[in-house]
């Protein structure tokens, strides 16, 4: 059993009413045939017998990655028409993307923006990102949305911090373009493909990382696998500072080794995140914030997708 855990209290406490959000990695059918599922029974992989579990899962606002655009369009698209929906493919050949939901009775959508990070000169991967500004029609204020699915490949970790820095360029290019206020809170959910406490974590929640203090570039992600690479020298007087005083929703400051958000052959660690804040000095006063804990390895029956869990993450909330 997941419980819910009080992390701040905001100025709002009182009267907020409840904005619940969801972040899932679904694991894409084409994806779903990799090494890291040699252990896993057909049956618990056949999209007709996960897909009715997935789609159980309903909230204000889901992000939601790894999803195949035939999916998207004849099943998630058509069951949640009540939600504003938002898609975008990788680019390249990649069979998957990632796509937001945002409930249509609750919220205006005002703009979004497809971030394909791609574009970026130094970045050449096929990762992508949404982004969404709505007017919160309960809470009566704007707030912004984003979705994304960070690189997977650990010894990439100069290109995770690219794609995480543009993404958050763009939430601030959205900021200056509408003039927002700086009590204007945001939420960026996704698969990060990071631990917590890495420096790609710490860029998230402390706002800086300075390169020629961040080690081997294979280390910056804290999943300490593949090949050691050295950060190269024209990288390392770079530093990147985060506009925003982000917050992980997460119960972080108890986390165990024995919790997790991924659990396959390949990966037994916390790699995704609901961020939540807003403008920098802002912090976490503009809303209340609850998460679930994560779960535990030695809770779980066997590695996912299993008859429980239909993907090889767990939904964070």
């Amino acid at each position: 059993m997941r419980k819910w855990v009080k992390l701040s209290k905001g100025v709002t406490d009182a009267v907020s009413p409840n904005l619940r959000v969801l972040t899932y990695n679904i694991l894409s059918p084409k994806l779903s045939n990799i090494g890291t599922m040699k252990k896993i029974s057909k049956e618990n992989l056949l999209w007709d017998r996960r897909c009715p579990l997935i789609t159980q899962e309903i909230f204000d606002v889901f992000g939601l990655q790894e999803v195949e655009p035939a999916h998207y369009m004849t099943i998630l698209s058509k069951k949640f028409d009540e939600y504003f929906s938002y898609y975008i493919k990788r680019t390249g050949d990649k069979p998957d993307g990632c796509c937001l939901f945002l409930r249509k009775t609750r919220f205006d959508v005002l703009d979004q923006v497809f971030v394909k990070f791609v574009d970026h000169a130094e970045c050449d991967r096929d990762n992508v990102g949404i982004i969404a500004l709505c007017y919160d029609k309960k809470l009566k204020m704007n707030a912004v949305f984003s979705t994304t699915h960070i690189l997977f490949n650990s010894s990439r970790g100069y290109i995770k911090l690219i794609q995480m820095n543009m993404l958050l360029e763009n939430i601030n290019k959205l900021f200056k373009k509408h003039e927002l206020s700086s009590n204007c809170p945001i939420f960026i959910m996704g698969d990060f493909n990071m631990t917590p406490f890495s420096g790609l974590y710490k860029f998230m929640v402390e706002g800086f990382i300075d390169l020629a203090q961040s080690g081997k570039e294979n280390q910056l992600s804290g999943q300490n696998c593949g090949r050691s690479q050295e950060i190269k020298k024209y990288w390392l007087n770079q530093t990147f500072e985060n506009p925003f005083s982000l917050k992980s929703s997460m119960f972080m400051h108890e986390n165990s080794p024995d919790n997790v958000s991924i659990f396959h052959l390949g990966s037994e660690s916390i790699v995704d995140y609901i961020f939540y804040g807003s403008i920098k000095e802002v912090g976490d006063k503009i809303l209340p914030v609850q998460g679930k804990e994560f779960l535990e390895k030695r809770n779980m029956k066997s590695f996912l997708p299993n008859e429980d869990f239909p993907s090889d993450h767990v939904p964070l909330v």
